[in-house]
Parts: C-alpha cells; sequence; structure tokens
C-alpha cells in the first residue's frame, strides 16, 4: 500500500535498476558510486553494500538467476555491450554471449541453465532475441529476422 517506505541507499550518485536475490535476503544494483556503473549487492536492509564488478567498463543492468547461485549484467568490457555472468560475491565473471550484437535486456531461463537477450545486429540493422547457456556455450540466434525483436521475458 505505500506505507513503511526505506530509504536504503544515500548519497549523491545514481542507485538504480535494483534486483532481489531469490530469497529476498539482498538486492544488486547499478551504481556511478566509483566513476563509473558498477554492480552493487547489499543486505535487503541496505546495509554493507559491495562492489561486485570493480571494473573501469561499465557494468548495467544485474538479474539474479532463479536459484541465486549467479548475477548476469550488461557489459561494455569486451568493447560491446555482452552479457557477462559471474557468481554473488563478484567471482568467476565470464562473457556469457561474445557476439557482435550489442545486447540488452536479459532474462534467466526459470531453471537458471539458460540466459535470452535482445541485441542490435549492425550488420543486418535489426534486433534479434539470443539465447545462451549460463555458461557462455552454445549461443543462438532464435530470431534471426530483419526487424525489431526485443524485450525478451521468460516465463516462469
Amino acid at each position: 500500500d505505500g506505507s513503511d517506505q526505506t530509504r536504503l541507499t544515500f548519497g549523491t550518485n545514481s542507485d538504480l535498476m535494483p534486483a532481489w536475490s531469490p530469497d529476498g535476503s539482498k538486492l544488486a544494483f547499478q551504481t556511478l558510486r566509483d566513476g563509473n556503473w558498477e554492480v552493487y549487492v547489499m543486505n535487503a536492509d541496505g546495509s554493507d553494500p559491495t562492489n561486485l564488478s570493480d571494473h573501469p567498463a561499465d557494468d548495467y543492468r544485474p538479474k539474479w538467476s532463479p536459484d541465486g547461485s549467479k548475477i548476469a549484467f550488461r557489459s561494455t568490457r569486451s568493447c560491446n555491450w555482452d552479457v557477462h555472468v559471474m557468481n554473488p560475491d563478484g567471482s568467476a565473471v565470464i562473457n556469457a554471449t561474445q557476439s557482435a550484437a550489442a545486447e540488452q535486456d536479459l532474462s534467466w531461463s526459470p531453471d537458471s541453465r539458460q540466459i535470452v537477450s535482445s541485441g542490435f545486429d549492425s550488420g543486418t540493422g535489426s534486433w534479434e532475441i539470443y539465447r545462451v547457456n549460463a555458461d557462455g556455450t552454445r549461443l543462438v540466434n532464435l530470431t534471426n529476422t530483419v526487424g525489431v525483436d526485443s524485450h525478451p521475458n521468460w516465463a516462469r
């Protein structure tokens, strides 16, 4: 009903795109606290904010896997917008998509094994939907059309 609101972050920089962990104990979010966009995680009460990505590239839009074992996010680490995946403590970061398309929105499969994302393919000039295993294997263009295919969302 909107009552009992509690401010969780404080400061002059933007804190955006919060994503609850599946168990509700943590929030991942993107922030400009360190001079570029980074992915942070904090406890649900706002305590213990921790920089997970700590990289000079921009990291955006964190999304927890349904089982809570991974966090996917967009990043420019490879000089392109790719989907990256890391453990909830920021370790074991991989570039999952490694494609020429500039990925945007992403969604986890209910079993946490795959990710779908939309990406702009400059070769065809169109937006496509891609699927990849969470470990970065088997990237597949699902739509392969000329047009705008975007905002994929896996049914739960």
